[in-house]
């Protein structure tokens, strides 16, 4: 085995072997690696497991430098889990470990690991758990209309908001014209706003739509309501699943829930063309954003982060305790955060875009 950094846009060898193992997802495809570098200015560094002139594993990362936090490597920036891909313990173990030779040798001070998988620390030591979270996911029946039906009596309130969408007008469909995905991008712009946080810039999602396209995995569905554009979400597709990467809805309409027949679209079509789960992003357990993805059927299903710091060993805390500790952390976070973003929902719009531009490509 060897581990070589190569060009995964320009070796036929990644993709095919990403779309070939059982726990690929979309985010380990070479298109982001030019995605993420048009559109921050990252440097790809992806990891390659060779043996002979096969690929038997795979490790995106790029590579960043920040104002504050200087240069690190992180897999992957900006997008979702992307951990390793390798067909045995002892080839993860090859790419970790290359990860954080890459991170010494290269300077950095820090490579982070976003991953749908655990007990990578257990492989290398150097590995932290740093931190974790849920995501949800809803299993995919056979049949749309039985699982619109069936919400009658299971999820009554879910029912009648799907039957008040309708009587009130609003129609979904699948998009993939660059006039949808500006409309999107607006309703996306005044989210951020109304959330308080930094809006990704459009050119990563002209990107997206122009390189994930060429891929098969990028899909927009929109919901309109008297021709606007009032509710939509950008998708990835890849094997079985569906990710809904982005949503987005307009504050003026909340009452006629646009959101609800962007996912209802989401759902009948993914099942139309054989698609067995929804993965509806993260959510804390017990919040409002939970319980309004476990009345689709979404399941808490666990993510992972690890860190890796040249010269710092694993504190020998068990990964249930690290995740205590992180979340505390977080929420500590997470307030100073909201106290600062609070500036933020006053700011006008160019404002807003020039300073995520700046905090997404430099910190």
């Amino acid at each position: 085995m060897r581990v070589t950094v190569v060009d995964a846009g320009a070796d036929p060898r990644w993709d095919e072997f990403v779309r070939g193992h059982p726990d690929a997802g979309a985010y380990q495809l070479s298109a982001w690696a030019r995605v993420l570098a048009e559109a921050y200015g990252y440097t790809p560094r992806y990891l390659a497991l060779e043996e002979g002139e096969r690929v038997t594993g795979v490790l995106p990362l790029m590579s960043s430098y920040g104002i504050v936090t200087g240069k690190r490597l992180r897999s992957l920036p900006v997008v979702g889990s992307v951990g390793p891909l390798a067909a045995s313990d002892d080839g993860y173990r090859a790419l970790l470990e290359a990860a954080c030779r890459l991170t010494e040798s290269s300077g950095a001070r820090s490579w982070t690991l976003h991953s749908r998988l655990g007990g990578y620390e257990r492989l290398v030591p150097g590995l932290r758990l740093a931190g974790g979270f849920k995501t949800w996911v809803a299993p995919l029946p056979g049949d749309a209309e039985e699982l619109r039906a069936g919400w009658k009596k299971s999820q009554n309130n879910l029912w009648r908001s799907l039957r008040k969408a309708d009587r009130s007008g609003v129609t979904a469909r699948m998009a993939d014209g660059e006039d949808d995905l500006r409309r999107f991008y607006t309703l996306y712009e005044e989210n951020v706003r109304r959330h308080r946080s930094l809006p990704y810039s459009w050119r990563l999602f002209a990107l997206t739509r122009k390189l994930l396209s060429e891929a098969g995995v990028y899909r927009l569905v929109v919901a309109e309501h008297d021709g606007q554009v009032v509710a939509g979400g950008v998708l990835n597709v890849f094997r079985s699943n569906i990710d809904l990467v982005y949503n987005a809805s307009s504050s003026d309409h909340l009452d006629l829930r646009p959101n609800h027949a962007v996912y209802w679209q989401a759902i009948s079509w993914g099942i139309e063309n054989g698609y067995r789960t929804y993965t509806m992003g993260q959510a804390p357990e017990g919040g409002s954003l939970a319980r309004f993805k476990q009345q689709w059927g979404g399941e808490p299903v666990d993510r992972f982060r690890y860190e890796f710091r040249p010269g710092v060993s694993g504190d020998g805390a068990s990964a249930a305790q690290t995740l205590r500790a992180a979340s505390n952390r977080m929420d500590t976070g997470d307030q100073r955060a909201s106290r600062v973003a609070e500036a933020w929902s006053r700011a006008p719009l160019p404002l807003l875009r020039a300073a995520g531009e700046l905090a997404y490509r430099f910190f």
